[in-house]
């Protein structure tokens, strides 16, 4: 992922050397995959030809040992035939005086189609491995990027001032799961912060005032006929925009309604608030935003500490493409985080805007 100049200038030294260090990980991981790459057809074609030579060797067991490049080529289109018509009979074969094919040789030949086909497998797992490895840092610098780009001019981007941790020894992907596990519970538990409900009595006000301020919308107006006894009284109307129409103008029943009936408006409202609340999990905005300000802290904590595992790993490791740059690239925590999609409260996410 390329970025401007101007933008890894405002990175500090260390975080700007994880970039790099990232696009050195992105780009050995290509030349492995380029090399599982080249080896795989080869491995594959002497695989074929093994397979259609074992299958010779069975059902021609006077066949001699050895054949010849031509010989194996012609074996092979008379077993692909033979394949798609199992019942056409093969012709041009005679019988040979030479010594049958011995168990011995048809046994090394299974060995070898077996080994093959199992070091065929482990390239395939191999190269999907690098593939995803090389999209996953792809995917994440695309991310980081995106991020930097949003920072306003003014911001200074520091790095993390804390005691700098010291390198983690034996990673294993346990321990790299572990710490992800945490990741993704602190998620779930800002999740379950977002979707939890207001207190009946906060909303209970809410819904009086929307309901007081469309009772004052349907306010009709009676200063004309005050002044002039024939005009009309002045209804309240609604404007209906239309997409490649006049603008309609018609009475607002609604507002009149709500005039009318504000009382009983708003006693229904409350009664059906009181029967469907559950003032037990409710959260007020308040309440709310200090929750999500220590779980962020935490959530950015737990990525810190992923990233040190993932960073001190010596095997391949396939990158979170969602993870804090500021965990990624060691930057003060007092930067803006990333954007949270999918947060109904984002504005309350002190530490995720």
């Amino acid at each position: 992922m390329d970025i401007s100049r101007e933008l890894l200038s405002r990175l500090p030294e260390r975080a700007l050397m994880k970039w790099r260090a990232l696009e050195q990980e992105r780009e050995e991981v290509w030349v492995l995959g380029r090399d599982i790459a080249e080896r795989f057809p080869r491995i594959s074609q002497r695989l074929r030809q093994l397979e259609v030579q074992l299958a010779d060797r069975r059902q021609n067991p006077q066949r001699a040992s050895s054949t010849s490049a031509a010989e194996l080529n012609v074996i092979e289109r008379n077993f692909a035939a033979e394949q798609a018509h199992p019942l056409m009979m093969r012709t041009g074969r005679t019988a040979s005086t030479t010594p049958r094919t011995s168990e011995a040789e048809i046994k090394a030949l299974e060995d070898e189609v077996a080994a093959l086909t199992e070091e065929r497998q482990r390239i395939d797992e191999r190269q999907q491995l690098y593939n995803a490895k090389r999209q996953s840092i792809g995917t994440l610098q695309a991310s980081i990027g995106a991020w930097l780009s949003a920072l306003p001019a003014a911001i200074m981007i520091d790095e993390h001032d804390a005691k700098p941790r010291d390198k983690l020894r034996d990673v294993t992907s346990d321990l790299i799961e572990q710490r992800r596990r945490r990741v993704r519970e602190l998620h779930a538990d800002i999740r379950r912060i977002d979707a939890a409900p207001y207190p009946s009595g906060v909303v209970k006000d809410q819904v009086r005032q929307r309901i007081e301020t469309l009772a004052a919308r349907g306010e009709p107006g009676f200063d004309a006929v005050i002044e002039y006894i024939d005009r009309e009284i002045d209804w309240p109307m609604q404007t209906i925009r239309l997409l490649r129409e006049r603008d309609v103008h018609i009475p607002d029943a609604l507002g009149l309604v709500a005039l009318l009936l504000k009382d009983q408006l708003i006693a229904l409202a409350e009664n059906r608030i009181d029967a469907i609340a559950d003032d037990s999990q409710a959260l007020t905005d308040a309440a709310r935003g200090e929750q999500f300000k220590t779980l962020f802290a935490d959530l950015l904590e737990a990525e810190r500490n992923e990233e040190a595992a993932v960073s001190a790993a010596t095997f391949q490791v396939i990158r979170r493409t969602d993870a804090d740059p500021r965990a990624v690239l060691g930057l003060a925590s007092s930067l803006p985080g990333p954007k949270r999609d999918g947060l109904v409260h984002a504005r309350l996410a002190l530490g995720g805007l």
